[in-house]
């Protein structure tokens, strides 16, 4: 997370971006084995607005998938500088993203949640797995909504299509774990 601008290249070169002042930014950087910088893609936040990159996993064919939530309107800036986005949201979204195995957009989908939320993300050769923990609810789509609606805490498991479209979800009121990524 970064306000501001920032120089994305950890080693003597130079990748500058620039994010908002007043809202958190987030960013996803890729080095080679020997820790080279090769490319970055920013999600900056327009006005008034947040974004947060939660976690990321490798698809098999090499391009990634970053989870996260945002609120208000998002640009993604890729290293080739092409930008695709998410339009602002007054109530705070969670967001599934594809960048190619260069860096460059080439989808993402926003859903509906309310209140706070941690998620993380694993692949399974084509498809993905979300663990999702928050409190109040998380709408998948209009006829499944997990968690409760009078703000208790929930815990979801959902799966992910390749193409990030959500193919089951299940869930449990009144549970609320800790989730933590784990160390490479």
């Amino acid at each position: 997370v970064f306000k501001g601008a920032i120089d994305l290249d950890p080693t003597a070169g130079e990748f500058l971006r620039t994010g908002s002042t007043t809202g958190d930014n987030s960013f996803i950087t890729k080095l080679d084995e020997s820790g080279q910088f090769q490319w970055a893609t920013t999600f900056v936040a327009g006005p008034d607005s947040s974004v947060n990159v939660q976690d990321i996993a490798l698809a098999s064919d090499g391009s990634i998938v970053a989870i996260g939530r945002h609120q208000g309107q998002v640009t993604v800036d890729a290293p080739s500088n092409t930008a695709g986005g998410i339009p602002g949201a007054v109530t705070p979204r969670i967001f599934f993203s594809r960048l190619s195995s260069d860096g460059q957009l080439s989808q993402i989908v926003s859903n509906d949640w309310q209140s706070s939320l941690q998620m993380r993300i694993t692949s399974t050769g084509e498809n993905f797995f979300v663990v999702a923990n928050g409190t109040s609810s998380f709408v998948i789509d209009e006829e499944t909504t997990i968690g409760s609606p009078t703000g208790g805490p929930f815990f979801a498991f959902l799966e992910l299509s390749s193409n990030l479209d959500v193919i089951s979800a299940t869930g449990a009121n009144g549970l609320n774990v800790n989730l933590h990524a784990n160390s490479p």
